[in-house]
């Protein structure tokens, strides 16, 4: 009979440095874990053990690692499988076809390692406290990105973005973490030990904007008793981050157009031209391109800015970076609520999981700062979610017309539910752990609904 330990971890790396590496590390978060050189030991071992986790080198003696990771999802669905790229050589379709849930490049770290472990968790409400010793990371475009794949697609941009200087404009929705995403391109590059200043364009009165960028000599208007240093002398040599910049007045727009075509400016009521070498990333939630037709920004200055347009998706678009989210930002603000808590209920993370979001990641934060408050217990439960998640969360997009009778219907959720997991598992040839996977939800969720809705998924072909 196998044993019931939740976090069990198995290594299959033929380099004992690295296995050891990686062992000792897990250990020291809390996590159980066997070790073994070879693949035809590690599928015995799990048909031994019950293995929550499974990393398996690319480089392993006697068996293919791919024949390793395909007997395992055969055999044990259930199980997440980690493909640690030993030579780092894997190409973006091998990594793709390998019957895996995640991916290490060489070198592994301790980061890339945690986010492992936190996307599972994750994905396993259930294994919340198991994993509740992980470290809390800083939050930079590595955690950004969580699992979804069009953040996996972006932040490999991000890392090319942050190795050049080239301006950059990006876009999205209020709450989508433009600023962060700003500061990543900026802490990863070659300017990462220079400035980085950020000015938000609408925050700023109009008549006070010109000599928060460029700085005002004294006496140059009324209330300048003593000359200021605006925040492109700040960040000479680094980076400056221009947020909101479709608020900008025409007439300060015409000046940036200078000093991204001259790289210098003056100071209000200055005569000296001052040279700078910065690097200019900024951000709207507005279409600049429709702005330009309608003549309410310069088209000449929007090419300049937009040299790298970079699109960030809103959270609901994301959805399965949802539990990781919610789970980090839990630890983030758990002390200063004055609370114990590290995890959170299935129901009430299926609220979360529903929900528009039209907030983005910023809403999602202050409902969990919120909930945290609200919570009396060390998890926090559907009771503790502000009330206005139920009403919208319930909210359909489906909507037919009947074109005969001229009546709009609604088709009932649970039916549009059932009718997707039934398409998902057929589309997966009945293989559960791939049907919710793109299904965006936990194993143990599915499993659930499968009951729930009386699916036969043995009748599925």
């Amino acid at each position: 009979m196998k044993d019931k330990i939740q976090n069990r971890i198995l290594i299959v790396h033929e380099k004992a440095k690295i296995a050891s590496y990686l062992a000792d590390k897990l250990t020291s978060w809390g996590c159980n874990v066997d070790k073994t050189a070879n693949g035809y030991s590690a599928l015995e071992k799990v048909g031994y053990f019950s293995y929550t986790i499974v990393f398996v080198s690319t480089t392993l003696p006697l068996i293919n690692y791919k024949d390793v990771t395909s007997r395992i999802l055969k055999e044990y669905p259930d199980i997440f499988q980690v493909i640690v790229d030993s030579e780092n050589k894997l190409s973006d379709e091998e990594v793709k076809n390998a019957s895996a849930d995640f991916y290490i490049p060489d070198p592994m770290d301790d980061h890339l390692i945690s986010n492992v472990l936190y996307e599972i968790a994750g994905r396993r409400p259930d294994l919340e406290e198991a994993f509740q010793n992980l470290p809390l990371v800083k939050y930079d475009f590595e955690r950004i990105v969580g699992k979804d794949h069009t953040m996996k697609k972006l932040y490999k941009i991000l890392k090319k973005l942050s190795k050049s200087s080239v301006t950059v404009l990006i876009q999205g929705e209020s709450g989508t973490g433009k600023e962060l995403t700003a500061k990543a391109i900026h802490y990863y590059g070659d300017r990462k030990n220079n400035p980085f200043v950020a000015v938000s364009c609408a925050a700023i009165p109009e008549t006070l904007l010109e000599s928060e960028l460029f700085g005002h000599e004294k006496g140059s208007f009324t209330g300048a008793i003593a000359e200021k240093i605006g925040t492109f002398e700040q960040a000479d040599t680094g980076t400056i981050f221009l947020d909101e910049i479709g608020e900008m007045s025409p007439a300060l727009q015409a000046k940036l157009l200078r000093v991204l075509e001259e790289s210098e400016f003056q100071r209000v009521g200055g005569i000296e031209k001052k040279k700078v070498d910065i690097r200019i990333i900024s951000a709207t939630n507005r279409d600049l391109w429709k702005m330009t037709k309608k003549g309410l920004f310069r088209q000449d200055l929007y090419y300049r800015l937009s040299a790298f347009p970079l699109h960030l998706p809103p959270l609901r678009e994301r959805k399965s970076d949802i539990p990781l989210l919610t789970r980090y930002f839990i630890r983030k603000h758990h002390q200063r609520a004055g609370k114990n808590i590290c995890q959170i209920d299935r129901e009430a993370l299926e609220i979360l999981n529903d929900f528009k979001w039209e907030g983005n990641i910023r809403e999602l934060e202050n409902v969990i700062e919120r909930s945290l408050v609200m919570s009396e217990n060390n998890i926090i439960l559907k009771k503790d979610l502000p009330e206005y998640l139920f009403n919208r969360s319930m909210e359909s997009n489906n909507v037919e017309i009947d074109n005969k009778e001229t009546f709009i219907t609604i088709k009932p959720i649970n039916d549009m539910e059932r009718e997707a997991i039934i398409k998902a598992l057929e589309q997966s040839y009945g293989n559960k752990s791939r049907a919710a996977r793109e299904l965006k939800m936990s194993l143990m969720t599915l499993y659930r609904k499968i009951d729930k809705y009386n699916i036969k998924v043995n009748k599925i072909k």
